[in-house]
């Protein structure tokens, strides 16, 4: 059988039978996909010990004749974010950074835009504290990418809410520590940009509530 190989970053891992793990990727060209790693939990597998969440890297497959689920051949960890997975309040924004984004797009779907986006948001989370700002940023790029500019319905927002929306979109992520803004145009903001994800997407998950209420430990 022809095997083909990707590129991506594993968002959820699900156990499967007593041996066997069931890895859910985001790549670039094939967007999200499953794949089924046989005997992967076995001290002897070729796999065992390589397949963490958020694990990125190449990896290899046998595309599934009859379902969505394929066959996880080989996988080349070059990037784990141990930074990420070793806080729990970065894991709560991941979580939600996914949930969100496995609202907003299809399987099997080519997803270049939105891969790089992930890729790099996960990067800059890893070097800085949880804040709702993050939160935030993704939220509005995520909007972007997928042809719903936020930018274009922020008329009726208040100018220092729409300028934060401005830097949330075009800063530098390492800029974003940096920004400052008042209470309530951090609150105005974050309902417009729900209620923006509610007119695209039809709903928001409910984790959003956790994810934008951490603050910087410390």
């Amino acid at each position: 059988m022809t095997e083909e190989r990707a590129s991506g970053v594993v968002l959820r891992i699900h156990p499967y039978g007593d041996t066997s793990v069931i890895l859910y990727w985001l790549t670039a060209e094939q967007g999200r996909l499953a794949t089924l790693a046989k005997g992967a939990r076995r001290p002897k597998s070729p796999l065992h010990g390589k397949l963490d969440l958020l694990s990125a890297g190449d990896f290899s497959f046998v595309p599934a004749r009859r379902s969505s689920l394929h066959t996880l051949r080989e996988f080349s960890p070059e990037q784990r974010y141990l930074g990420l997975r070793s806080d729990y309040g970065k894991l709560v924004q991941v979580a939600y950074a996914v949930a969100l984004l496995e609202r907003a797009t299809e399987s099997d779907t080519p997803l270049p835009e939105q891969y790089e986006l992930f890729r790099s948001w996960l990067e800059q989370l890893e070097r800085q504290p949880a804040q709702p700002r993050m939160i935030y940023a993704w939220e509005a790029r995520l909007l972007e990418s997928l042809g719903v500019d936020p930018s274009e319905a922020a008329a009726s927002l208040r100018p220092e809410v729409s300028k934060l929306l401005q830097d949330l979109l075009t800063r530098d992520w390492e800029e974003l520590a940096g920004l400052k803004a008042t209470g309530p145009v951090v609150r105005q903001l974050s309902e417009f940009l729900r209620r923006r994800l509610v007119e695209a997407i039809g709903a928001v998950p409910s984790s959003r509530t956790d994810a934008i209420s951490l603050r910087p430990e410390g």
